[in-house]
């Protein structure tokens, strides 16, 4: 009994946290343009991060419609969007209606140009609004990390590493000495010339 209560309070205290900690969203508000199945109604997106279609007409007779997002409103860009919320529209007639989801997280608002309400078993936009978001007002709200000051620099350059005194190899005084000699070389053939020399270390 005891572990169920635990358990629910820690489920319900990270719902919570999820919750607050969520980021917000740029808003918009647009007209959705008619094409198909009499789609219609007011789209907008909220700080919150949710979606909603206000005076919402649909006929309901397209199946897998949803939110849909894309760079511009054309066919082929839509067809190359994503669904901006995985909440399913209701296959179902409404006039004058609302629906509401939240926005699927990851959306990059930077690339989002357009939303459409689509049908993805047809691949067919049945209305659409041209959409711009403001992200910076966005960044701007949020808190920002405190700057850190880099830490000073030295202006006295580090010494330079001294490379170690590296003394010859001591003689072997067991190693015979030679008799030295010093003379030029006295030319016969092929142009040799030069002075030949014996030194005492042989």
């Amino acid at each position: 009994m005891w572990s169920r209560l635990v358990v629910s309070a820690l489920v319900f205290t990270a719902l919570a946290f999820v919750s607050s900690a969520r980021a917000e969203c740029p808003t918009f508000s647009g007209r959705l343009r008619t094409i198909e199945h009499d789609v219609s109604g007011k789209i907008s997106v909220s700080k919150d991060c949710t979606v909603s279609i206000s005076d919402f007409t649909y006929d309901g007779r397209a199946p897998q419609v949803y939110i849909w997002w894309a760079e511009e409103c054309s066919s082929r860009s839509i067809a190359r969007g994503g669904r901006f919320s995985d909440e399913e529209i209701p296959e179902r007639r409404v006039s004058g209606s609302s629906f509401r989801a939240d926005v699927r997280s990851g959306i990059d608002f930077d690339r989002v140009g357009c939303l459409s309400v689509y049908c993805e078993a047809f691949n067919a936009n049945l209305g659409d609004v041209k959409a711009t978001f403001d992200v910076s007002a966005v960044a701007d709200e949020l808190p920002k990390e405190p700057e850190v000051s880099p830490p000073a620099r030295d202006p006295s350059p580090p010494p330079s590493p001294k490379e170690p005194e590296v003394s010859p190899p001591a003689r072997d005084p067991r190693q015979p000495q030679c008799p030295t000699f010093s003379g030029t070389l006295r030319t016969i053939e092929h142009d040799v010339s030069g002075k030949i020399s014996v030194s005492k270390d042989c």
